[in-house]
């Protein structure tokens, strides 16, 4: 396995840059996810560091050395494809012993190898079948294991899961997290799912327009977002961001939404003292709004407008005087048109530049 860098990469198609002086380090080991909308260059950036892209600046490193003159047949990196690319004339042994075959390695250790793969992948039994006789997650267990069997330096996932079923993609991510854990490879994954993000990275990387915005574990971008797109693009339902503005009424710091009035706690009002007067806007995950009665702040009342049942739980979607919120209740009985008290945890609560979109970090939670 290996260390990845990238330092300050381009990639240009003509006058149009699709990625923008791009650095990131993917450490020996380290399952990091790169995420972001479609379009925003996230596979350009894969298939360079596999050697299947030109560079047009910058240089990609992998064990410390330099890859931008190295083929990518020699650059010891496996990649997995959205569409498995597997051989439909050869088996499924065959499929995985095609790499062993053109590395020419001994026929023992070849089948030696399969047989671990198999039974690695859960597919003992499996091996002479053809991948039209598979299931789709068949297809992708033996497109992993025809990658992993080379026992790459690094491997490159490019959405693989994005063709499955929601069953299936749900059963592939623990699959992904158990290889990663037994095997201990350095892999570098491509998704716009953010729920795949989330839940199989050591650290993320957020991508927008070919730019990196954020790179972290997990539940620190999606707790201290360095902006709006960050902010809005993990998380769902998405997080709330509502025009505001800060002020200051005597000893006490409010966030005026149109006509309420939000009270920040002492804790939060020295960090945001500075702000007072100042127009942001107000981020508020749906899971931070309660409804009823609590502890954590004055009620304000809403109308329901649409209930969305989940079974254990409701994303409904409220009016608060002309403003739409969304929030997550486990309550049952909620129905359209009704008024009801809602909470907000002004201690998650995340407040950004009205211009920038930037996240007003002033202090750290």
């Amino acid at each position: 396995m290996a260390e990845v860098r990238f330092s300050h990469v381009i990639k240009k198609y003509g006058k149009n840059e699709v990625v923008k002086d791009f650095s990131l380090t993917i450490f020996n080991e380290e399952f990091v996810t790169l995420v972001g909308p479609s379009g925003c260059g996230k596979s350009t950036i894969l298939r360079m560091l596999a050697g299947l892209e030109e560079i047009t600046e910058g240089d990609i490193y992998i064990d410390g050395i330099k890859t931008n003159d190295i083929p990518p047949q020699k650059r010891d990196v496996a990649m997995v494809f959205q569409s498995y690319a597997l051989f439909p004339h050869m088996t499924v042994a065959e499929n995985i012993a095609f790499g062993l075959k053109l590395r020419r390695k001994p026929q023992r250790e070849i089948v030696s190898r399969i047989e671990e793969s198999l039974a690695l992948f859960s597919l003992r039994g499996l091996g002479e079948r053809r991948p039209r006789d598979l299931s789709g997650g068949q297809r992708q267990r033996v497109a992993l294991a025809r990658a992993l069997v080379l026992s790459p330096k690094v491997l490159l996932l490019d959405e693989p899961l994005s063709n499955l079923d929601a069953k299936l993609r749900l059963r592939m991510r623990s699959e992904l997290k158990r290889i990663h854990r037994e095997l201990r490879s350095t892999i570098f994954y491509v998704t716009h799912d953010q729920v795949e993000a989330m839940s199989l990275s050591d650290r993320v990387a957020v991508m927008n327009e070919g730019r990196l915005e954020q790179l972290g574990a997990p539940l620190e971008i999606y707790n201290s977002p360095k902006n709006t797109f960050v902010a809005s693009f993990l998380g769902s339902p998405p997080i709330n961001l509502l025009q505001a503005r800060i002020q200051k009424e005597g000893e006490t710091l409010y966030v005026n939404i149109g006509p309420c009035k939000l009270a920040l706690s002492r804790q939060f009002r020295e960090s945001y003292l500075h702000c007072a007067g100042r127009d942001i806007i107000f981020g508020i995950r749906p899971e931070h709004i309660s409804i009823g009665e609590s502890g954590k702040g004055k009620p304000i009342l809403a109308t329901v407008d649409v209930v969305e049942p989940l079974g254990d739980r409701s994303i409904i979607t409220v009016a608060l005087h002309k403003i739409e919120l969304a929030l997550i209740t486990d309550a049952q009985t909620i129905s359209p048109l009704r008024t009801i008290p809602i909470i907000f945890d002004m201690e998650k609560a995340q407040f950004f530049d009205r211009e920038s979109g930037e996240n007003i970090i002033c202090k750290n939670r």
